[in-house]
C-alpha cells in the first residue's frame, strides 16, 4: 500500500546541518545546553523511520524519553500506523519502527536489530560502556546500522573516549564534534553571557561550551602547559636523544617518542596492526636518525622481541614493569610536567591520553595507574619511558634487568 507521507520537517541550523553532512557510522556530539541535539536526533530517527528503518531511542531515565516520543509522534501524524506510550513503540505505515529505552538497564535492545541507535544524554547513562558493547553495538551488525551518542559532557568517562575516537583519524567509523551553545543562532548572545557572569567558570565550560572537565582521580596536572615543542627529523649537533617505545599488543597500538636533553620531544609516531619486523625496522630506523638508545616496554612483548631489536642494531635498555616500578615511572613523569621541565609536541592523541589518563588507589594500599575502561595508555607510557632517563637530579628510574624494576 502506498502511502502519502505528510511530514514537517525540522528546520536544522547550520551547525546541526554540518553535523549531519560530516556524519559516519558511528558518531558523537559534545555541545551546549539547548544546543540543539535532541532535535538533531529527533530528525534522523524521523528519517531513518520514514524510510522503513527500525530505529531506537535510548537515554538515561523514562523522563528524557517522554518528550522526544511525544513530539516525534505528533510530527509524524498519519503515518504513525500503532503506537504504544506503555511499550514506548511506534509503528509506522512505511515498516519504520522507533523503540524508546531507558539505558539503565544493561540488557536494552537485546535479541532486536536496529537501523539507527539514538543515545541521549549519553554522558549522564550509568555503566556507559557495557551499554554500548553489550547492548547497542550488537544490535546494530544485522542492517550495519548507525549511532549517535548525544550529550553535554560530564567529566571524562567512556563518552570522552567515544569523543576521542571520532578525533582520531585511526579510526575511520568514528566522528565527533564539539559544538558549543553559541553555535545555535537561535540563542540570544546576552541569555549566554549572564550564564557565564552567574556560573562557575568550569560549569560555564562544561555546560555552554561544551568543554570536557577533569576528573578528581587525573594524573597529570598541567600538560596543555607543556605543549609547545616543534618536530625534528634528524639529530642535531651536540644535542643527545633517547626514545621511548611502547610496543603494540592486539588491540593497542605502537608509540614510538623522542627527547632530546633538554627535554623538548621532538618526535612523535603511532600506529597499529603492523607485524613484529615492520615495528622493529621503523624504531631502527628513528634511533639510527636521532643516534639514541630506546626505552623499551619489554614486559609484553618478551625477550625475544628484545633480542630482534638488539639484532636490529638499536641500543635497547628494557624496562619491565611492575607496580613499583610503574608508580616510579608515572610519578617521574608527573614531577617533569607539574615542574614544567619537558616540552611536548601538539599531537592531540597523545595530549588526551595524557589527560585521560588516572589513579586509583587500591583497596589494600598503594596506587594504581591507568587508562580510562576502553581507553589507551601507549602515549602514556612511550613518553614516560623515554622521560625517565630525564628525571629530575635524585630519582632513579631501574631499567634493564635490575631486580627491583
Amino acid at each position: 500500500m502506498e502511502v502519502e507521507l505528510k511530514v514537517r520537517k525540522h528546520e536544522l541550523h547550520p551547525a546541526q546541518l554540518k553535523v549531519i553532512s560530516e556524519a559516519k557510522r558511528l558518531n558523537v556530539l559534545a555541545c551546549g545546553r539547548r544546543w540543539g541535539k535532541t532535535v538533531l536526533g529527533m530528525e534522523l530517527a524521523i528519517q531513518a523511520m520514514l524510510a522503513g528503518q527500525p530505529v531506537a531511542w535510548g537515554a538515561p531515565h523514562y523522563k528524557y524519553l517522554a518528550e522526544p516520543f511525544r513530539n516525534i509522534r505528533q510530527i509524524l501524524g498519519s503515518v504513525v500506523k500503532r503506537a504504544s506510550q506503555s511499550n514506548w513503540r511506534l509503528e509506522l505505515a512505511t515498516g519504520g519502527t522507533l523503540d524508546c529505552w531507558t539505558l539503565n538497564d544493561p540488557n536494552a535492545g537485546r535479541g532486536r536489530k536496529y537501523g539507527l541507535w539514538i543515545l541521549d544524554e549519553a554522558a549522564f547513562v550509568p555503566n556507559l560502556q557495557r551499554v554500548f558493547i553489550e547492548a547497542v553495538r550488537p544490535t546494530l551488525m544485522d542492517l550495519a546500522g548507525n549511532a549517535w551518542l548525544l550529550s553535554t559532557p560530564r567529566g571524562r568517562g567512556f563518552f570522552w573516549e567515544c569523543f576521542r575516537r571520532g578525533q582520531d583519524i585511526a579510526e575511520s567509523d568514528w566522528m565527533s564534534w564539539q559544538m558549543p551553545t553559541s553555535a545555535n543562532p537561535h540563542i540570544n548572545e546576552n541569555e549566554i553571557e549572564f550564564s557565564r557572569r552567574t556560573m562557575s567558570e568550569s560549569s560555564f565550560a562544561q555546560e555552554f561550551l561544551a568543554e570536557f572537565g577533569r576528573d578528581d582521580d587525573s594524573v597529570f596536572r598541567g600538560v596543555e602547559k607543556c605543549v609547545g615543542s616543534s618536530p625534528g627529523c634528524k639529530a642535531e649537533p651536540k644535542r643527545s636523544y633517547v626514545a621511548g617505545v611502547d610496543l603494540a599488543r592486539i588491540s593497542d597500538y605502537s608509540v614510538v617518542t623522542v627527547f632530546d636533553d633538554l627535554g623538548h620531544q621532538v618526535f612523535f609516531d603511532r600506529f597499529r596492526r603492523v607485524a613484529w619486523e615492520t615495528q622493529i625496522a621503523r624504531v631502527a630506523s628513528v634511533c639510527k636518525d636521532f643516534r639514541c638508545s630506546a626505552v623499551v616496554d619489554a614486559t609484553g612483548v618478551g625477550d625475544a622481541i628484545v633480542d630482534r631489536m638488539i639484532a636490529a642494531g638499536i641500543d635497547v635498555l628494557p624496562f619491565r614493569f611492575t607496580g613499583a616500578s610503574k608508580e616510579r615511572l608515572i610519578d617521574n613523569l608527573v614531577i617533569l610536567i607539574e615542574a614544567e621541565e619537558i616540552w611536548l609536541l601538539d599531537e592531540q592523541v597523545q595530549t588526551d591520553e595524557l589527560l585521560a589518563f588516572r589513579a586509583i588507589r587500591r583497596p589494600g594500599g598503594g596506587i594504581s595507574y591507568s587508562a580510562p575502561t576502553g581507553g589507551h595508555d601507549d602515549c602514556v607510557m612511550a613518553v614516560a619511558l623515554a622521560c625517565s632517563r630525564l628525571g629530575i637530579k635524585g630519582f632513579e628510574i631501574f631499567v634493564g634487568n635490575d631486580p627491583h624494576s
